[in-house]
C-alpha cells in the first residue's frame, strides 16, 4: 500500500471540507486521479462505505495497516540472533560487545 498517498488523501479531506464532501460523496473517483495509487489501492478506497470523515480516515487506516502486514520481507529481516544485547549508548545504538 502506498501509505504516503492514502495519508495525503485523508490529510486532504481534514483540511478541506469540500475535498471531504467529495470523497465521501458521488466524486471520490474523480478525485483519486490526483493520487499516486494502485488500480489495487483505489479500488479498495472507492469499495469504502463512510458516511463521516473520521470513518472514511478508520476504514483507510486499516488499509495501510493490512498493506504494510502484507508487505514483502525486508532484505535485513531480524531475528534472535542478530540483536546485539549490552549497552547503549546515549544515541540509542547498541554497544557491540
Amino acid at each position: 500500500m502506498s501509505a504516503a498517498g492514502l495519508n495525503r488523501l485523508v490529510g486532504k479531506a481534514v483540511v478541506s471540507e469540500q475535498f471531504c464532501a467529495g470523497v465521501l460523496g458521488e466524486c471520490r473517483g474523480e478525485l483519486l486521479k490526483a493520487y499516486d495509487l494502485s488500480s489495487e489501492e483505489k479500488g479498495s478506497v472507492m469499495a469504502i462505505r463512510a458516511e463521516a470523515l473520521p470513518e472514511f480516515a478508520a476504514a483507510v487506516d486499516r488499509l495501510i495497516v493490512a498493506g504494510q502486514s502484507r508487505g514483502a520481507v525486508p532484505q535485513w529481516a531480524p531475528n534472535a540472533n542478530s540483536f546485539v544485547w549490552g549497552v547503549r549508548e546515549p544515541n540509542g545504538v547498541p554497544q557491540s560487545r
